[in-house]
């Protein structure tokens, strides 16, 4: 279902609106100050004297946009969701939805995949703002196909619409052949639904679409069918393909780029409250404003969630869910589970080699005693970081370090005590499986014993295998 190529709606908007103002020259465009990023300067260098970049003003733009309107042209305006709903909500509110004014409000860079844009132009309430104004439609399409036919179609609305779109290339969905075969008709205020699952009903909007018919295909694989239902518009709501999924599969699982608080969600539990009470899971950003990073910063956090929960917790949906975000940060930096662990381990290796070092360096003892004491130490300070580095499979680029480390410690074995490569390798495994013997009671708080306990015995085992080995 889901095609490899990938558009961002952003892109699409401006493709159709070009499109548009080729077919009815009372469109006209407004844009603040950010033209070539929400992409209206596709259109701005077809039609230069319909297109009104009006500054940094987003409350003058949505005002002009209403004037506009009273002459009979259809005004497109066009900044961040941030600015649009945020800036000039009042603008909005009074000037536009309260006078039914013909104002399409076009919002890019919506939600939380704006991602190093800033956490301050991550809006997650949108939906939630506009939804509440009398007279305005909400839509949020899910693909290029689906951005097209809407900004072409709400065109033909005679009121206010606010129509969200991403910053990020999503997968294309609707393509012509997936259309034609499952004779898919795109409405306003009517859901498509994708699948006929009956063990569960995904509802999702927007860039969440794609993800949840990845899940489709997950859980399919698992002898669970879900149907996923794509609500392009948010308002008016399809209320009756919500109670319809209700009614045939009872479980329903909400899924938004956006606050659960108000948005999505929240407007099917009102759906479903009044007419056929079940059970929702909503899935979206929870009480919470967004956060901003690259990839080392989402590994801080991955790393801080396994400290308190375990490496086995660790996964992209409880990892969303712990870190209070979407998925799709997770898999813009990291391409599935498999990598974003190896790349989790790595991490924690880093943290290891770090307190090694300082160990080390802080120790009275000989470089070999205080390494195997710190092994230990990491072990009691940082119990869960320690599982998921040495109690586990030793697969993958972490392995590979932990292979190179052994080798390196052989050699200097070899060199301070004049013994053989091989001898040195083998005494050293000999002596880490008692280290690692102690680490992992210590970890799973089998013993308690002290460090100086500890200390003896590492002691009295070196001098007993030095004493065998040299022998050799």
């Amino acid at each position: 279902m889901l095609l490899d190529e990938k558009i961002a709606t952003r892109q699409s908007y401006g493709e159709a609106l070009a499109e548009l103002g080729e077919e009815n020259k009372n469109v006209v465009v407004l844009d603040a100050d950010l033209s070539g990023a929400t992409k209206t300067s596709i259109f701005a260098k077809e039609f230069p004297e319909r297109f009104f970049d009006m500054g940094i003003a987003e409350q003058d733009m949505m005002g002009t946009g209403a004037g506009l309107s009273t002459f009979g042209k259809i005004p497109y305006v066009s900044t961040f969701a941030v600015f649009a709903a945020g800036r000039a909500y009042d603008q909005i509110r009074n000037t536009i939805a309260h006078t039914n004014a013909n104002v399409k409000i076009c919002a890019t860079h919506a939600g939380i995949t704006v991602g190093e844009d800033g956490a301050t132009h991550q809006m997650l309430e949108d939906i939630s703002m506009m939804r509440t104004l009398p007279n305005m439609i909400v839509m949020s399409p899910s693909d290029d196909v689906q951005t097209k036919w809407a900004i072409k179609e709400i065109a033909n609305v005679n009121g206010p619409v606010y129509v969200r779109l991403s910053r990020l290339a999503t997968p294309v969905i609707y393509d012509e052949g997936f259309v034609k075969e499952n004779n898919i008709k795109f409405e306003i205020g009517k859901a498509i639904q994708l699948g006929d699952g009956t063990d569960a009903s995904i509802i999702a909007t927007g860039v969440t679409v794609s993800e949840a018919l990845k899940a489709q295909e997950v859980l399919k694989e698992k002898g669970i069918n879900v149907r996923v239902i794509d609500v392009h518009t948010i308002k008016p709501l399809d209320k009756e393909m919500i109670i319809k999924c209700a009614k045939e599969t009872k479980r329903i699982i909400t899924i938004e780029d956006h606050s659960i608080i108000g948005g999505l969600g929240t407007a099917v539990c009102e759906v479903l409250s009044e007419n056929f009470p079940a059970k929702v899971t909503r899935i979206g950003i929870n009480n919470t404003f967004g956060e901003s990073g690259k990839a080392e910063e989402l590994l801080k956090k991955a790393v801080d969630m396994v400290k308190k929960k375990g490496f086995a917790k660790l996964g992209i949906r409880s990892f969303a869910e712990y870190a209070g975000i979407s998925t799709q940060p997770i898999y813009d930096a990291f391409c599935n589970l498999k990598q974003f662990n190896e790349a989790v381990i790595l991490s924690i290796n880093d943290l290891y080699e770090d307190f090694l070092k300082t160990e080390i360096l802080k120790s009275n003892y000989p470089p070999y005693k205080a390494s195997g004491l710190a092994y230990v130490n990491f072990a009691r300070r940082e119990p869960e970081l320690f599982k998921a580095l040495f109690m586990r499979s030793r697969k993958g680029e972490s392995g590979k370090r932990e292979d190179e480390s052994f080798n390196k410690i052989a050699e200097s074995i070899s060199k301070a005590y004049g013994i053989s490569y091989e001898t040195a390798r083998k005494f050293h495994l000999e002596m880490w499986l008692i280290v690692h013997g102690f680490a992992t009671q210590i970890a799973t708080e089998y013993l308690t014993l002290p460090e100086e306990d500890v200390s003896d015995i590492l002691t009295d085992s070196f001098n007993a295998f030095m004493k065998l080995y040299k022998g050799k």
